[in-house]
């Protein structure tokens, strides 16, 4: 389907609206305002709470005034990744969008179909259409949930009367979620000691890029690369040669599998070749164990003009070295009762150097479905920390959502889905978060749902929605809304 044949017009009328409106975590002014000034244009009761999310009440169809009230949740930030050729500045570019075979990308940089789209349902239901039908609606547009879910839980829940709530936040239209995992951040500062480089040695990057990366809930069981731990792993090799660290960088978000990390190095450039030569080597060995996930992994060296004037003490460089090979990645339990499912994760998600006060920080996200998993996989990467002397902060916890199978709004959909497709709908509890869990918490007896269109590769710059699937889409949550009766 293209863009031009989709019955979904209102929905791609917002999203275009949302795309030219920079938006990235924590920084949603702009798109709050114009949330705001829209509802007021359209003489809709608006608020916006002390975290700055924002309801819009949408007053029911004519005769459906006694129905419960649903809330349609979205969050308005997105997660801004792009790639290494991109000149895109989120905070003042717009999102271009691309139409190519049916999907809808960005230009070399994330959609923010993750939650743009869902956000641009919940406007449509604002359009004057006869053909809606819904009892009395809430719109509730979160902020800062990339970084931690932080909008749903400073939510004034007292701004709320909803009976169910449809999170329009999950990316498979054939699916229903109705359970998620919590999460833990933990913050690492690694205290470093610097020296003065060698006059006659000569800096070189080397960097590591080309991983596929993606989110870090909905991929962490595909064992994809992370491109930190291909810099660490690295840098361990090229310890026996006589160079020297001076900085290390790598990731951008909590929530994203790091795609790039670099280290800029020190060393006599009588030692190239066997610096290249150790490179390569793992670079092949790499290649080898990423052949099907991550296909254009790729190490490079090369020398570069900056002059070094600090380096890492060799203590310091064996110091962040061992960190990074010591904190784990990737999945720590599966769940014993549904297959394939993550019970806990870890993504070593960002590190940096400050040289100028001589300090490595590194940021993990934890994931778990189970309070107990979470503590025992933090209490690893915190032992870890510990080992090497480093300080670390538990930070921006969130709770886990767990299902309601008897739930009437699920119920509902289930037989809905089943009537238009002849097939049951795959329900799922999935190793993500979701804002349900902190909402839920916030308001006992709430039925919650997340539903949404086909998004693949969220979180990376090859993220795309599928124009077909937003139709589909578009047309459910119209159907289930004219079914919430009672």
């Amino acid at each position: 389907m293209q863009l031009t044949e989709s019955k979904a017009r209102s929905v791609w009328q917002f999203f275009s609206k949302i795309c030219s409106i920079p938006h990235p975590s924590d920084h949603e002014q702009q798109i709050i305002q114009w949330l705001i000034d829209y509802a007021e244009g359209k003489k809709l009761t608006c608020n916006k709470d002390k975290a700055g999310n924002v309801i819009i009440k949408v007053p029911a169809t004519a005769g459906c005034e006694k129905w419960p009230t649903v809330i349609l949740q979205g969050h308005v930030d997105m997660v801004c990744e792009k790639t290494p050729q991109s000149n895109h500045d989120f905070m003042k570019d717009p999102i271009r969008m691309v139409e190519q075979d049916g999907w809808i990308y960005g230009d070399q940089t994330t959609l923010g179909a993750d939650n743009g789209i869902g956000c641009a349902m919940a406007l449509a239901m604002t359009k004057a259409d006869d053909k809606l039908v819904h009892g009395p609606l809430e719109l509730l547009f979160t902020v800062s949930e990339e970084t931690g879910l932080n909008g749903a839980d400073g939510l004034d829940a007292t701004l709320l009367s909803g009976k169910y709530l449809i999170n329009i936040d999950s990316e498979d239209d054939s699916e229903f979620v109705i359970g998620c995992a919590g999460g833990q951040q933990t913050a690492i500062e690694l205290d470093l000691c610097c020296t003065a480089a060698n006059s006659g040695w000569q800096s070189y990057l080397m960097t590591v890029s080309g991983c596929s990366g993606g989110h870090s809930g909905v991929n962490i069981h595909c064992q994809r690369a992370n491109a930190i731990h291909i810099l660490s792993k690295t840098l361990a090799k090229l310890q026996q040669h006589d160079i020297a660290l001076t900085s290390i960088k790598g990731g951008s978000a909590h929530n994203a599998i790091p795609r790039d990390a670099e280290a800029l190095l020190c060393f006599s450039p009588a030692v190239l070749p066997e610096v290249q030569q150790t490179i390569k080597q793992c670079e092949t060995l790499l290649k080898g164990q990423y052949a099907k996930t991550d296909a254009n992994l790729s190490l490079k060296i090369e020398a570069v003009p900056q002059k070094t004037s600090r380096i890492m003490d060799p203590n310091s460089f064996a110091a962040t070295v061992n960190l990074l090979n010591a904190l784990p990645h990737g999945v720590f339990r599966y769940n014993q009762e549904i297959h394939g499912l993550p019970e806990a994760s870890n993504n070593l998600a960002t590190l940096a150097t400050d040289m100028e006060n001589c300090k490595l920080k590194v940021s993990t996200s934890q994931r778990s479905s189970l309070e107990a998993s979470l503590d025992e996989l933090t209490d690893k990467i915190v032992a870890a920390a510990t080992l090497v002397g480093a300080k670390w902060t538990n930070n921006t916890r969130y709770a886990a959502w767990q299902p309601d199978f008897e739930s009437k709004l699920v119920s509902k959909a289930k037989g809905l889905y089943h009537s238009i497709h002849t097939v049951e709908p795959h329900i799922l509890i999935i190793h993500a978060g979701l804002e349900c869990g902190v909402i839920g918490k916030k308001m006992p007896g709430l039925e919650m749902l997340s539903m949404g269109p086909n998004i693949e590769n969220p979180h990376s710059p090859q993220e795309r929605v599928n124009i077909a699937s937003v139709d589909r889409s578009w047309q459910f949550l119209k159907l289930l809304l004219s079914e919430l009766k009672e």
